[in-house]
């Protein structure tokens, strides 16, 4: 793992990354694992995610984060 992001991915043109729900000792997360403190499950951050799927939410969270950052809008999200 490289990584600790969420990536929404709504067809082939629409897709957004999203705060992780594993958070270090502090309550942060550690983006590209920098800091190398171990990451545990945050289970009210998960739940808002399990809660954004059940409820059919992912699509507007996508929506917004295009709207808000321009630059999501040229990535080719298939290939992710």
């Amino acid at each position: 793992v490289r990584e600790s992001q969420v990536l929404f991915v709504a067809g082939k043109t629409k897709g957004c990354f999203y705060p992780p729900p594993y958070l270090d000792d502090y309550g942060e997360t550690d983006q590209g694992l920098k800091r190398g403190n171990p990451l545990h499950l945050c289970l009210d951050r998960y739940r808002k995610i399990e809660r954004l799927w059940r409820q059919h939410g992912v699509a507007e969270v996508i929506g917004h984060a295009q709207e808000a950052n321009q630059t999501l809008v040229t990535i080719d999200w298939q290939h992710l």
